[in-house]
This record gives C-alpha cells, sequence and structure tokens, in this order.
C-alpha cells in the first residue's frame, strides 16, 4: 500500500472506522479511473489521488503523472445494497445519470441476448 497509494490515500485508510473498508474504496476507484483513461496498471498508482472528500461524493482525480490525461476525470463511490463490495465509477463527464438495479445471471444473460 506504501507504494502504490499516495500519503492522502494512506492516511485516509489508516484512520477510518473499517480500514479494510476504505482500502478497497480507494482501490475500486483507482481502478475506475485507469480502466476510464485506458492505460491500466502500466500508468502509476502513486502519481494519482482518489481520496474521497468528506464534502462532495464526486471528486476530480488529481494526476501529477508525466503521463496524466488532458481532460478532468472524476471518481465517485457507489453505494451497494451488498456488504463486503467496492464499487466506483470514473467519468469526463460532470454527473452522469446512473441507475442501479439487482439482477442475477440468468436474468442479464436472457437481457443480453435480446439486443444482440
Amino acid at each position: 500500500m506504501r507504494r502504490q497509494f499516495t500519503e492522502e490515500e494512506q492516511g485516509f485508510i489508516e484512520n477510518a472506522s473499517d480500514s479494510r473498508k476504505a482500502f478497497f474504496e480507494i482501490w475500486a476507484r483507482k481502478e475506475a479511473y485507469l480502466k476510464g483513461i485506458g492505460r491500466g496498471l502500466t500508468h502509476p498508482l502513486a502519481e494519482f489521488d482518489v481520496t474521497p472528500s468528506e464534502v462532495i461524493a464526486e471528486m476530480i482525480v488529481r494526476d501529477w503523472s508525466d503521463d496524466c490525461p488532458d481532460e478532468s476525470w472524476r471518481v465517485r463511490s457507489l453505494n451497494l445494497p451488498l456488504a463486503d463490495y467496492a464499487v466506483a465509477i470514473a467519468t469526463t463527464s460532470r454527473s452522469p445519470s446512473l441507475e442501479l438495479f439487482e439482477s442475477d445471471f440468468d436474468e442479464l444473460f436472457a437481457l443480453s441476448s435480446r439486443h444482440f
């Protein structure tokens, strides 16, 4: 964690009431951003910060790497009805509309087969 997370991210995790949950929240945010910019783990993890803000649910990613994207990226954690899971979304748009719904694999498969 010390090599891959910023000092702010580490502090967020260490000071959280549930450090395991905080770790996965940060990891989900980092992963969403990396997938969003299309670089995966080739982008240096300790050179951008996704620490959640207590003031706003959505925040602008602070990226100071040599290869940072030109556009501003926002990252937001999503609340799920399931415990022990962390999900985040990264986007260049200001507040994308989201709709979460519960489903199981059979429902998703049936839905996808109707559209293809």
